[in-house]
């Protein structure tokens, strides 16, 4: 009964534990943050592709500062010739891909990220940008990245943009799951942990240029390579909160920890038991041993025969009923 009782109790504490995992609540520490619309809720037939520059390049406007940014018609049109140099799939950045690299990292600098987020497509998932490049390229667009590396680029002297570093992020969305995004930013928040082998959150709005071929870890020779969209854009760090936050009523905390600590109880008082209780060829072989003293055996010595009949005669009758009866032999 106490070992049946504490596997009915470890049963339950398994079923608490498994409905607990299942609350996003639960994990919310971990991910750093909800990842904000699921594939399923912004499931819709997608816009056509979009003609000429972004609402309100036509018209400039001097108290919208837009000027040197994706809302100028000069700056638009510029970097259409540029894409053209552009190929996708390829493992290493080419030189005449610099260009158009360059005018998107100005434009970033030149922009808040609350104005990128304004105008970035929340809709966009990762089959869109990998099934039409030319569609979205040079369009913006809105990641909320769980963030696993973060590294720190020189940038070349000459470049266009006039930024001394950029920083490159690599990481996946819960939409790409094990597919990765590729970013590019000419800043980071002063507080993000930069290194190759980090877990963090990012919300990411940036213009989308091209695919990038790469190979992960631990690929053969003769593998091809996988591809990741590269964003340009700015990095808003998301530190994940507290567990204390993510579980503030704590009523299942509590609930799991008495039931293990019921469990700890039973099973210490099921040992304590079995430790205290003997068996009952431990109790006979105690009176065995009292009816032949161990001094005796050193101070008188005694025939191995009557020994053997002393012993048989204490252990009672056989099986027949009858006391052993040793032969002659």
């Amino acid at each position: 009964m106490p070992r049946l009782a504490t596997m009915v109790l470890m049963l339950v504490v398994m079923f608490m534990l498994i409905q607990n995992a299942r609350s996003a609540s639960t994990w919310r520490w971990i991910a750093g943050g909800s990842e904000g619309k699921q594939v399923g809720e912004v499931a819709q037939l997608r816009a056509e592709p979009e003609e000429g520059p972004p609402a309100g390049a036509k018209t400039p406007d001097p108290e919208e500062e837009i000027f040197g940014t994706d809302r100028d018609i000069e700056e638009w049109e510029g970097i259409q010739e540029e894409f053209q140099a552009i190929s996708d799939r390829t493992t290493e950045m080419q030189v005449e891909e610099m260009m158009a690299y360059w005018r998107m990292v100005g434009w970033v600098n030149r922009q808040s990220p609350e104005d990128l987020r304004k105008r970035a497509r929340k809709d966009l998932v990762f089959n869109d940008l990998m099934s039409a490049p030319n569609k979205y390229r040079g369009r913006l667009v809105h990641l909320d990245l769980n963030v696993r590396r973060v590294l720190r680029q020189p940038a070349a002297a000459d470049n266009l943009a006039g930024v001394k570093e950029v920083y490159e992020l690599i990481g996946a969305t819960t939409e790409s799951q094990a597919w990765l995004y590729m970013v590019i930013t000419p800043k980071i928040p002063p507080e993000m942990p930069v290194g190759p082998d980090v877990y963090e959150r990012a919300r990411v709005d940036g213009y989308f240029l091209k695919l990038q071929g790469y190979y992960p870890g631990g690929a053969a020779p003769d593998s091809k390579p996988l591809v990741a969209p590269v964003i340009i854009g700015h990095v808003t760090y998301l530190p994940a909160p507290s567990i204390r936050e993510s579980n503030r009523d704590g009523k299942w905390t509590y609930i799991i920890c008495a039931a293990v600590l019921l469990v700890l109880i039973v099973s210490s008082a099921t040992r304590l038991f079995r430790k205290k209780r003997k068996k009952p060829e431990e109790l006979k072989f105690d009176k065995v041993k009292s009816e032949v003293p161990f001094e005796s055996w050193l101070s008188d010595p005694i025939d191995p025969v009557e020994a053997l009949k002393n012993s048989r005669a204490l252990a009672g009758p056989d099986a027949s009923g009858e006391h052993y009866k040793p032969s002659d032999n």
